[in-house]
C-alpha cells in the first residue's frame, strides 16, 4: 500500500492551467481530447501537460522542451475532457496524463488538427512492491515544493547492462503539488537515470537512482539569464531569429537541452532564460531551421559563459553580417548516374544546426543564407565516397571535408565515385 500511496501522489495537482508563453497571435489551434477508463466512463480532474513539441516539417533542430507551449496544462472537466489553447500553428505535442491511482500515459507527437483524442487511463495494480519503485520531492532553490515538473527516464541499470537513450518499460511523470513524484520501475531494474525539467527552470539530471530506497530531494535551479542587442552597422536588427547551444554535450557535466531558440524584438533585443549555468555557451543564426523567420543578416557563431543559476549576463551589441552562398555540383568520376534524392549535410560545429541540402538530377546545389564561417560539408549517400585525390579541400573522412568560406563560394566541385 506505501508504494500504491507513492504512486497516486502523481496527480494531485491543483487545478487550472499555465503558460510559459506570451501569445501574440490571435488565430492559433487548440488541442482538446477526453479521457476515460478502459470502459469507456470520463475521467475528471485528470491533469493534461505538454510535455514535448516537434515541428510538423521537418526534423526538430530546438530542445524539444523548450518551445513555448511547453509547460502548458489542462484538467479534465467533469464529462473527462480538456482542452489546451492558442499553441503553436507550425508544431505537433506530446501529452503526458496523470490521475491519481492510475498509470500515467505519455502519448505520440499530437497535431491539434487531428484532435479530439481519446486517451484510456489504466488502473495501477494493487499489488505493486515497494521495492520496485523511486520516489522524490522536487524544489525549487528557496526550498519551495515545484508542482507540474516534467520526470523522464533517460538511462538505466540493470544486472547485465547500463544505457543510455530510450528506456521501456517507464512511464514520465509530472509532480504534484507538493513537488512529489514516484516511478515504478519493471523487476529487473537495479537502478534509473532521470532528467527533471519544469516551467521556468533549467533542468536537473539525477543518476541512478535506485528502486526501493527513501525518496530523494531534488533542487531545481531557476538556471541564468542573457541578454543582448543585434545591430547591422550602427542600426538594430528587429525579428531576428537567434539560438544558444552548450558547448559542453556530455551528460555527466549536468543537463544538455540542446538549441533554445529568441527572436529579437522592434529594438534589435533578446533575451534567453533558464539556462544551465555557469557553461559555456554559443550564440548564432540557426540556418536548418524551417521555422526560421525571414532576415537579410545572418548571425556567426559566437562563444561565451553563462554566469551563475539566478544572474544575468549581456553580451553587448553582436555585429550581424550578410549571408553568403555556396553553389556548385557534385560528379561521379567513373561518369555513372547520381544516386536519386542525393543530398548535402553541412555541419557547423560548435552551432547545433541541421542544414540539409538537395542535389539536383544534373548535380548542381546551392546553399543560400549561410553564415560566413568553417562547414563540414558530408555526401549523403552509403554508396558513395569522395575522389580525394580530385579534390583541393582538406578531407575530414571518405566522405567529408572542409571548406572555410569566408565570401560566397559559386562553383564548388564535389568529385565522387563509388564504394
Amino acid at each position: 500500500m506505501y508504494a500504491r500511496a507513492l504512486l497516486i501522489l502523481l496527480a494531485l495537482q491543483i487545478s487550472g492551467s499555465t503558460s510559459r508563453s506570451d501569445e501574440t497571435a490571435a488565430q492559433r489551434p487548440s488541442l482538446v481530447g477526453k479521457v476515460t477508463d478502459p470502459d469507456g466512463n470520463p475521467l475528471p480532474g485528470v491533469r493534461v501537460d505538454i510535455s514535448t513539441a516537434a515541428p510538423k516539417v521537418g526534423r526538430g533542430i530546438f530542445c524539444p522542451s523548450c518551445y513555448l507551449d511547453c509547460g502548458k496544462w489542462s484538467k479534465t472537466d467533469d464529462a473527462g475532457q480538456f482542452k489546451l489553447e492558442k499553441l503553436d500553428v507550425k508544431l505537433k505535442f506530446r501529452l503526458v496524463i496523470a490521475a491519481p491511482g492510475r498509470k500515467t500515459q505519455q502519448t505520440e507527437l499530437i497535431e491539434p488538427s487531428e484532435t479530439p483524442v481519446n486517451i484510456v487511463l489504466h488502473p495501477l495494480a494493487d499489488d505493486i512492491d515497494p521495492k520496485r519503485v523511486i520516489s522524490g520531492v522536487v524544489k525549487n532553490e528557496q526550498g519551495i515544493p515545484v508542482a507540474g515538473a516534467f520526470v523522464e527516464p533517460y538511462g538505466a541499470k540493470t544486472g547485465v547492462k547500463r544505457w543510455w537513450g530510450q528506456v521501456d518499460g517507464v512511464e514520465p511523470t509530472v509532480t504534484d503539488e507538493k513537488g512529489r513524484f514516484a516511478m515504478l520501475l519493471p523487476a529487473d531494474f537495479l537502478a534509473l537515470d532521470i532528467e527533471v525539467t519544469g516551467n521556468g527552470f533549467s533542468g536537473l539530471q539525477v543518476i541512478l537512482l535506485e528502486p526501493g530506497a527513501a525518496a530523494v530531494d531534488l533542487e531545481v535551479k531557476e538556471g541564468a539569464r542573457v541578454t543582448g542587442h543585434l545591430v547591422h552597422r550602427g542600426q538594430s536588427v528587429a525579428n531576428m531569429t537567434i539560438a544558444v547551444v552548450q558547448l559542453n554535450r556530455s551528460a555527466g557535466d549536468g543537463i544538455f537541452i540542446a538549441a533554445v531558440s529568441a527572436v529579437t524584438d522592434n529594438e534589435g533585443a533578446f533575451e534567453f532564460r533558464n539556462l544551465p549555468p555557469a557553461q559555456q555557451y554559443c550564440i548564432y543564426s540557426v540556418v536548418g531551421d524551417a521555422k526560421r523567420t525571414a532576415s537579410d543578416h545572418i548571425l556567426t557563431v559566437k562563444k561565451f559563459k553563462v554566469p551563475e543559476s539566478g544572474m544575468t549576463r549581456d553580451v553587448g551589441s553582436l555585429e550581424v553580417s550578410d549571408p553568403i552562398s555556396i553553389r556548385g555540383h557534385v560528379e561521379r568520376i567513373d561518369r555513372k548516374p547520381l544516386p536519386e534524392n542525393l543530398t548535402l549535410s553541412l555541419g557547423r560545429e560548435p552551432a547545433w544546426d541541421l542544414i540539409e541540402i538537395p542535389v539536383a538530377g544534373d548535380g548542381s546545389f546551392e546553399a543560400a543564407g549561410l553564415p560566413p564561417e568553417t562547414y563540414e560539408i558530408r555526401v549523403g549517400s552509403r554508396d558513395l565516397v569522395i575522389a580525394a585525390d580530385n579534390l583541393k579541400y582538406q578531407m575530414l573522412s571518405e566522405s567529408s571535408f572542409g571548406v572555410h568560406a569566408t565570401s560566397s563560394v559559386e562553383d564548388l566541385i564535389i568529385p565522387v565515385k563509388g564504394k
